[in-house]
């Protein structure tokens, strides 16, 4: 009989949140302590962002563009977990594996369709046409995946491992006091037979 340890499948692997497409499978392995965040808050919050990188990319000049995608990417990580759309109607983003806000990391990956998106447009001569196409597509399927999903998990969410939550959900997660089970003390457990077989006399 060897000796050498089993070799890990990519299957294995996979199940695991390990392998390259090992993220696509660990958040729905490993499930979500948050509730779904509410539609309604998510949609005004997406908007207002967008909102803002539209401003971005007709105020800035040349480098509009470029500003809007990065603000588009980088967003969820400004502000804990929050971009200025999401801490106005109070939701953030959770990466699910730690429970800690969002970082610039998993910002960027969760956002990418959307930055792809607008990313598009710069390209010369097809940028708009491709735009003005492939740019719907996206914001449909995502929100389709939003409405659908369980968690309200958009493709990017479960490539980042994270989900949008509401804050007072996380809050109240956080203010509950841990509870610990202290196991009893061999002393305790004679007493208490001890008690049980020959409880004390009252007065008579």
């Amino acid at each position: 009989m060897s000796d050498d340890p089993p070799t890990t499948t990519q299957g294995e692997k996979a199940a695991r949140g390990g392998g390259p497409f090992g993220r696509f499978f660990s958040v729905r392995s490993e499930g979500s302590p948050y509730p779904k965040a509410e539609l309604l808050l998510r949609l005004l919050a997406r908007l207002t962002d967008f909102i803002l990188a539209a401003f971005l990319a007709i105020a800035a000049g040349e480098a509009g563009k470029i500003l809007a995608v990065l603000f588009l990417l980088f967003g969820d990580g400004m502000l804990h977990g929050q971009s200025p759309g999401k801490k106005l109607l109070g939701i953030k983003v959770v990466h699910l594996p730690s429970r800690r806000d969002a970082d610039y990391r998993e910002s960027a990956l969760r956002n990418f369709p959307f930055a792809f998106a607008l990313l598009l447009q710069t390209i010369p001569s097809a940028g708009e046409f491709l735009f003005w196409t492939l740019g719907p597509a996206v914001l449909v399927y995502e929100g389709w995946r939003v409405v659908s999903d369980k968690l309200g998990l958009r493709a990017g969410d479960v490539f980042a491992q994270t989900q949008v939550v509401d804050t007072k959900v996380v809050a109240g997660a956080l203010s509950r006091p841990e509870l610990k089970i202290v196991p009893p003390s061999p002393d305790r457990v004679r007493g208490a037979v001890r008690v049980l077989l020959d409880p004390p006399q009252g007065p008579s």
